[in-house]
C-alpha cells in the first residue's frame, strides 16, 4: 500500500503513527493470535466431524472475488493470494478456513451463555 517511493517506515509513521519495528511486533502478535484461533477451531472441526460440502466451499471462495477491499478479480487471484503465489496451497488453505468457519458457526449456535453478577 506504499505510494511510489514511500518506504515502509514512512508508511507506518504516516498512516499508523508507529515505527516499522512497532508495526512488526503488533503484526506478529496479531498473526500468532490468529494462528492459535484457527488451530483451536480446526481441532473442534475435527472433533465434531465437519465435512466439506463442495458447493458451499465454492460459494465461500467465490465470496472473495469482487470484494473491493481485497481487489480479487478471479478465483485464481484468491487462491494465489492465500497460497502466497501457489494456487494449490491457496485452495488447501481456503478449505481449512472453510472448516474453521463451520466450527465457529457450530460453537456459536450451540453455546450456552450464563450471566453472573
Amino acid at each position: 500500500y506504499c505510494t511510489e517511493g514511500q518506504s515502509l517506515e514512512d508508511y507506518f509513521a504516516t498512516n499508523y503513527s508507529m515505527s516499522l519495528e512497532e508495526a512488526e511486533i503488533e503484526l506478529m502478535s496479531f498473526l500468532e493470535e490468529q494462528v492459535g484461533i484457527e488451530f483451536a477451531f480446526s481441532v473442534i472441526a475435527n472433533e465434531i466431524g465437519v465435512e466439506v460440502v463442495e458447493e458451499e466451499l465454492s460459494a465461500y471462495a467465490q465470496n472473495f472475488v469482487g470484494n473491493t477491499s481485497m481487489g480479487f478479480d478471479t478465483l485464481e487471484d484468491v487462491y494465489n493470494y492465500f497460497g502466497a503465489g501457489n494456487q494449490a496451497d491457496g485452495e488447501a488453505y481456503l478449505r481449512d478456513l472453510y472448516r474453521v468457519n463451520k466450527a465457529i458457526d457450530y460453537v456459536a449456535d450451540n453455546a450456552v451463555v450464563t450471566y453472573t453478577n
